[in-house]
């Protein structure tokens, strides 16, 4: 026994690999020309169902490769150094259509957009928001800082300091995806933290898994008693509404 472990390398693989490498080929040039662009989903409130917010989505089509999911998009960024210049990207972007629809006179809500780990620790992030938000002249209320609870967990201390900046900027932080693997509450009472959002994981079972219910109910509840705002994604059906609500 050589203990030799064999994989075989088939034609699928091959078209996978290239793929992956021409999107790492394309994306800084995608950035720059603005090849790229936003979808927006919104956030309703329970009782009424107003528009309370969106959450900007990041998409990608290109005319060779077709659809590129943003799973792809960050993976190449992430392996080419480019994160932060991604993230830039979209804070732009973002800023610019709620520029865009204050122009046109509509009512604008805030919105939401997901932030790296290499960006939140960044310590100019936070100057080029405020020049992106006072170029636009878009109030900072508008924009919302959404950061991944993995995030915290990998280095909550380097991301603390810059995380007390965005807020003393106007500019309201979430926690996003919470429950998924780390969860802890600590992160509740170290940051200045103003709405939690609970991962979809939980939210598609609450109607077949007491125990996800009880999780989930458990989160809001909590996250109220210490004033701050909560989003269930990816409630689809009227009974997992009637159990949030």
């Amino acid at each position: 026994e050589s203990g030799i472990v064999c994989h075989s390398f088939t034609e699928a693989d091959g078209l996978i690999l290239e793929r992956h490498s021409t999107i790492g080929l394309k994306l800084v040039e995608a950035l720059e020309n603005d090849s790229m662009s936003l979808f927006f989903q919104p956030k309703a409130k329970v009782v009424g169902g107003a528009l309370s917010g969106m959450e900007a989505l990041l998409r990608w089509q290109d005319d060779a490769l077709g659809a590129i999911n943003p799973q792809e998009i960050v993976q190449a960024a992430d392996e080419l150094d480019k994160t932060t210049l991604l993230d830039d990207w979209v804070i732009k972007s973002s800023i610019a259509q709620i520029a865009a629809w204050q122009a046109e006179g509509l009512s604008v809500v805030p919105v939401s957009v997901n932030l790296s780990n290499e960006s939140l620790v960044d310590e100019k992030l936070i100057d080029r928001i405020k020049a992106t938000l006072a170029h636009y002249k878009v109030d900072s209320s508008l924009l919302n800082i959404e950061v991944l609870e993995t995030a915290l967990f990998n280095d909550i201390n380097a991301i603390a300091p810059l995380m007390n900046k965005i807020v003393e900027a106007g500019i309201a932080l979430s926690l996003d995806d919470f429950g998924v693997e780390y969860s802890s509450l600590r992160y509740l009472q170290m940051l200045p933290i103003s709405t939690v959002k609970i991962d979809r994981s939980f939210v598609s079972q609450i109607t077949e898994n007491k125990d996800s219910a009880m999780l989930v109910k458990g989160i809001i509840n909590i996250a109220h008693s210490m004033g701050m705002m909560t989003v269930a994604e990816g409630v689809e059906t009227r009974e997992q509404f009637a159990l949030i609500e």
